[in-house]
């Protein structure tokens, strides 16, 4: 009896090392930041690309309002509002730049009216979302966001994300573990 209860310990532990979301940030060489987070799900590669690279994966566990098009140049177009519709206030508006099927997919970030001007206007934030199969049901998510400049907009832009990006690996971990989000039973009753 204690053997299994040291042994259902240790899965429960494993478990929960998995969910850990782990900052890697550094600086390049040049001194500009580099944004990094990483997480170990329990899923295939497969799995988690059919979750990143699809509007039906996305809206399965991030935002339930997605239109993506995975091609060179193709639009990943977001609203996390409940009841919103892509298009709305609020909707982000993101171009695929380039994706290796199961391993990466680079995305430019657009940033709405409710980022700083300075981030905003600039243009210069990209995500590189990169997947690395650790065993069978076991893949390492990185997502690294290069593109930021000094200043306070700048970095209430970057807190922004990594609270942001954090809280989605979590979700998506969760989406693995639990089954998709249910949008619906969130939308306040009428």
């Amino acid at each position: 009896m204690k053997a299994t209860r040291i042994l259902f310990g240790c899965l429960l532990a494993g478990m929960a090392q998995g969910q850990e979301v782990k900052d890697t940030s550094f600086a390049a060489p040049n001194g500009e930041r580099v944004q990094r987070l990483e997480i170990v799900v329990p899923a295939s590669v497969r799995e988690c690309w059919d979750l990143v690279s699809t509007a039906e994966g996305w809206e399965s566990w991030m935002s339930p309002h997605v239109e993506m098009e995975l091609r060179t140049g193709g639009k990943f177009y977001s609203n996390y509002k409940l009841g919103a519709k892509v298009g709305d206030p609020g909707t982000i508006y993101n171009t695929v730049l380039a994706y290796v099927p199961l391993q990466m997919l680079t995305l430019k970030i657009g940033l709405t009216e409710t980022f700083p001007k300075e981030a905003r206007e600039a243009g210069t934030l990209f995500a590189v979302l990169t997947l690395e199969e650790l065993g069978p049901k076991q893949t390492k998510l990185s997502e690294t966001m290069v593109g930021w400049k000094d200043g306070p907009g700048w970095d209430w832009t970057y807190n922004f994300f990594l609270k942001g990006n954090r809280h989605s690996f979590e979700g998506m971990y969760k989406r693995l573990v639990s089954g998709p989000v249910n949008w619906q039973a969130q939308q306040p009753q009428k």
